[in-house]
């Protein structure tokens, strides 16, 4: 059985073909659109994969270090308190 979904994969680049794709380009931009939607299924399927092993207190970790790397401007003391969240186990 395969972890991916491949009518939703299908589907997904079908449609983007379809808005994209100038007159008599179809076929070109379907093959461009299936295989940036069958990276991006597999790209979150390892991301789930991942997700999935981790337990609640790393992932804590995890959204801790992301609500501070996501700030505009990083200053040193940003950058200690995320080695200090990373070194925590």
């Amino acid at each position: 059985m395969s972890a991916f979904d491949r009518a939703a994969i299908m589907r997904e680049a079908h449609a983007t073909a379809r808005r994209v794709a100038k007159p008599g380009e179809y076929r070109k931009t379907f093959a461009w659109a299936l295989r940036n939607a069958w990276h991006a299924a597999k790209k979150l399927a390892g991301f789930r994969s991942v997700w999935a092993a981790q337990t609640e207190a790393q992932r804590q970790r995890a959204d801790a270090i992301m609500a501070i790397e996501t700030q505009e401007r990083l200053t040193p003391a940003d950058y200690a308190r995320i080695d200090e969240i990373r070194h925590a186990a």
